[in-house]
């Protein structure tokens, strides 16, 4: 199948799935669909009970998946392990993984650029520090970045040569350990909550260094807001912080060069459905919507709000590019010879 010069592969390692033309099967079906590909192709990752394992995708192309929860019932995911992203031009969409997502890790002295990731799960973006690797032109919005359980002790974001990167409208669970958290230069990080389970005196730690980094409409809910001083040149404005040990916003004016403004200490941001003690793991019945009241309406005087629901993309679990069936009409018998009319009634942006 084309769309318009564009080839659609489907991957389907479901048992006993249909073949045909463009479509991969079996234990490897969405590596050799992404090997089968051409620059600018689309692939389709069937939902399945398996996961697709570890995938190196070395060329610009399309993944799209289910998305994180396409029906809160449907039972079935686009699943996958390990991802190598080795080239440009690459978008992810609708796809699940609890495990590390490498950019560049096995490359040297290349820019990789015109990335986006979207509407998926998965436990990390990472860089290395030392292969002369450069990231250009990254967005990262409406995911769950959280490993299984929300134990992963690594950083959310292990980011070093970028630029024009965006990470927007995520729900980044950072764990309680000291190397945990962003490593990041010159990123805006904007509407995302960064949440962590702890009680006060005792809460995730959400930074390892930030430098020349953008903070803007951001809740801290039960994770530690506090830069340390290997950070600098940071802007923070508007944010939240709420369930922390400590929840002023100490860095700002510090001698570390770190400025903001507007931002709310000790605020209840009052989610629909999420508290302090279960905020370290992500569920799919999680209602991230700020009740009347909340602290993080209307935060800038502006009508702004701060967190997932606000901002330019706001959060949609149940987004997805591809449509999902939810119910299907027919009447129970027809006259012999006559056509059959079918309602099908289906849901996707």
């Amino acid at each position: 199948m084309h769309l318009g010069a564009q080839t659609l592969h489907v991957a389907n390692n479901n048992p006993g799935a249909a073949t045909g033309v463009n479509v991969h099967t079996g234990v490897n079906a969405l590596q050799d669909a992404v090997n089968a590909a051409s620059e600018g192709d689309v692939i389709y990752v069937v939902p399945s009970p398996s996961s697709y394992g570890d995938i190196i995708i070395d060329k610009g192309v399309t993944l799209f998946g289910i998305g994180i929860r396409p029906e809160k019932d449907l039972g079935l995911d686009s699943y996958v392990d390990r991802l190598d992203i080795n080239a440009s031009n690459i978008r992810i969409s609708g796809i699940e993984s609890i495990d590390t997502w490498y950019l560049g890790w096995t490359l040297n002295g290349v820019e990789l650029t015109n990335l986006t990731f979207e509407n998926c799960r998965f436990g990390r973006l990472r860089m290395r520090s030392n292969n002369g690797v450069s990231l250009s032109n990254m967005l990262v919005r409406n995911n769950v970045v959280v490993a299984d359980g929300g134990t992963f002790d690594a950083k959310n974001f292990e980011l070093y040569v970028t630029s024009n990167v965006t990470i927007t409208n995520n729900y980044i669970i950072t764990t309680c350990c000291s190397n945990s958290g962003t490593l990041a230069t010159g990123v805006i990080f904007t509407n995302n909550i960064f949440a962590y389970s702890g009680t006060t005196g005792n809460s995730g730690n959400t930074f390892t260094g930030v430098n020349g980094c953008t903070f803007e409409y951001n809740i801290f809910f039960g994770s530690w807001q506090t830069v340390p001083t290997n950070s600098f040149n940071n802007t923070f404005n508007y944010n939240l912080s709420f369930g922390n040990a400590d929840n002023t916003f100490t860095q700002i004016g510090d001698t570390n060069g770190n400025t903001g403004t507007g931002n709310v200490a000790d605020g209840d941001p009052m989610f629909t459905n999420l508290t302090l003690s279960t905020a370290a793991t992500w569920s799919n019945g999680y209602d991230l919507t700020p009740l009347p009241g909340s602290a993080a309406l209307n935060i800038d005087g502006s009508g702004g709000t701060a967190g997932v629901t606000g901002g330019l993309t706001p959060w949609d679990p149940e987004a997805t590019l591809l449509p999902t069936i939810q119910a299907i009409a027919l009447p129970s018998t027809i006259p012999a010879g006559t056509d059959l009319p079918i309602t099908i009634k289906a849901k996707g942006n």
